[in-house]
């Protein structure tokens, strides 16, 4: 059947399962080769890829860090991506390379003599903030929606459940952070990112299952920044924020919730704090408030934030921190990641500023950090049902 073929290294399949999810949810299921769920056991690999190669309309090659540092493997004639490229070479149909967020281009002269015309094609990054609408318009030229199939799928209570626990293992994860074990808190993750793969053939339509995509590969920034992977931790804030950022712009008129809505807003402040552009996070987080006023972890991000800004040496605005601080107790009953500890955490830091912002100027310049440990964002969606 004529669609679309996905092709991408093993190690950047944080992307492509990204772009699957985009493309099934806009084009249909079966109109997408997703080798991971469209290869069946026992099935010979060339045949099967051959033949979607042929019978597709579209061709995106996913450019990502595993990709570049693993090109020499291209001058292999028996490479699988070599095979999908110059496959898809052959015929008469839209190609794309989809550059990852921390790479710039591609260079003819490290590519195979057959796969050199690669290069001549436009190229659409994901760090572009139309990368969605754009690939979107060029795949709609050439591959037509298709309505969606009677297969079966999950109850939707059962599938709002799994989203649950998804969330409640992401924010699992950012606590192993803040107790220092990045091993642990990496397993986690990538569980739930099994999880999320296994779930979105089955689920419910309207399941949002996308934001919480976006805290998990918040999530794994947070633990790669903490094991000293900069360049790896930006790549995962880029993919969450350019799956935030489709959220958002897509809004009601697509059918989402305000709830998804609030938590993709609340989840580009996290993307903006995670760059230490800590004014755009607390207007990011404001604006999620102002959607739902009684979201936890917005109230809890937005204390954090006001935090960072005063530990920088910025404003110390601690009549913010105060109001976040009795929304937090307020709101945050029984959220994981809220407990007893994190606000005890939360009053000693509070604490700390109310008392900075008691001393003489002079004094109070030579104690901008406090004492107690960093506030970390829990940084996840919301449970919260918007009325």
């Amino acid at each position: 059947m004529a669609g679309i073929f996905i092709s991408y290294r093993r190690a950047d399949i944080d992307t492509a399962f990204l772009l699957q999810y985009w493309l099934k949810e806009r084009f249909g299921p079966t109109l997408v080769f997703w080798d991971k769920q469209d290869i069946e056991p026992g099935q010979e690999w060339a045949e099967v890829i051959s033949t979607r190669v042929r019978s597709s309309k579209a061709f995106l090659a996913v450019i990502g860090s595993g990709w570049v540092e693993e090109r020499k493997r291209l001058n292999t004639p028996g490479d699988w991506v070599r095979f999908e490229i110059e496959s898809a070479l052959k015929e008469d149909i839209l190609i794309v390379p989809v550059l990852a967020s921390n790479v710039k281009n591609l260079s003819a002269a490290e590519l195979p003599k057959r796969m050199k015309r690669l290069t001549a094609k436009q190229s659409l990054s994901l760090s572009d903030p139309v990368f969605h609408s754009r690939l979107m318009k060029s795949l709609e030229n050439v591959v037509q929606t298709q309505e969606p199939a009677n297969s079966e799928s999950l109850p939707v209570r059962v599938g709002q459940i799994l989203l649950r626990q998804l969330a409640r293992l992401q924010v699992r994860a950012v606590e192993l952070v803040q107790d220092g074990n990045l091993d642990r808190a990496m397993e986690e993750l990538r569980e739930g990112l099994s999880l999320m793969m296994e779930l979105i053939p089955l689920a419910p339509p309207g399941l949002g299952l996308d934001v919480q995509l976006g805290y998990l590969y918040k999530a794994i920034a947070q633990v790669l920044d903490a094991a000293g992977h900069r360049d790896e931790a930006d790549h995962y804030i880029e993919l969450a924020f350019t799956t935030f950022l489709q959220v958002k712009d897509a809004g009601i008129a697509k059918g989402r919730n305000w709830e998804d809505i609030a938590s993709a807003i609340n989840g580009i402040g996290n993307a903006y704090h995670a760059r230490n552009d800590l004014e755009k996070a607390i207007h990011y987080y404001r604006l999620a408030l102002e959607i739902l006023p009684r979201y936890a972890y917005a109230w809890h991000d937005l204390f954090a934030a006001c935090d960072a800004r005063a530990r920088n040496g910025g404003a110390i605005d601690v009549e913010t921190m105060r109001e976040a601080l009795a929304k937090v107790i307020e709101t945050g009953a029984n959220q994981p990641g809220l407990g007893n500890d994190k606000i005890a955490l939360l009053r000693g830091c509070l604490s700390h500023w109310e008392d900075v912002t008691r001393l003489p100027k002079k004094r109070a310049k030579a104690k901008v950090v406090p004492p107690t440990k960093q506030t970390k964002k829990p940084g996840s969606r919301t449970t919260t049902k918007s009325k």
